[in-house]
């Protein structure tokens, strides 16, 4: 059997705490829509580098980036958004990162 293609990136997988889906919660919703509870959240996953020897200068150079995502996936008003820091960081997400990423696809990966 053929292995499987192994990417060159490592993920970073972020899973929502209480505290972030207390800041959606905060938004006005459509007539239609109810407030979510923390098992409606999925995480999301980033690539980062492949080789790195520790996690915290990582998160020490993306949180900010990461943050920024996680906000513009609610809204895209930056003056609804809190102050950015580390702590709120680690405040709103649970983090586990994989260094093995395998491709299943056949498609060649692409950058939208």
């Amino acid at each position: 059997m053929k292995e499987l293609p192994l990417l060159n990136r490592s993920i970073l997988y972020i899973q929502p705490k209480q505290s972030y889906l207390d800041w959606i919660n905060e938004f006005e919703l459509e007539e239609d829509e109810i407030k979510m509870d923390l098992e409606d959240l999925e995480g999301n996953s980033y690539l980062i580098e492949e080789d790195f020897l520790e996690l915290e200068p990582i998160i020490e150079q993306n949180f900010k980036k990461i943050l920024t995502q996680e906000c513009l996936l609610v809204t895209e008003n930056e003056e609804d958004w809190p102050n950015f820091s580390i702590e709120l960081f680690f405040s709103w997400f649970d983090i586990s990162v994989s260094s093995m990423i395998f491709d299943l696809e056949k498609n060649n990966l692409s950058k939208e």
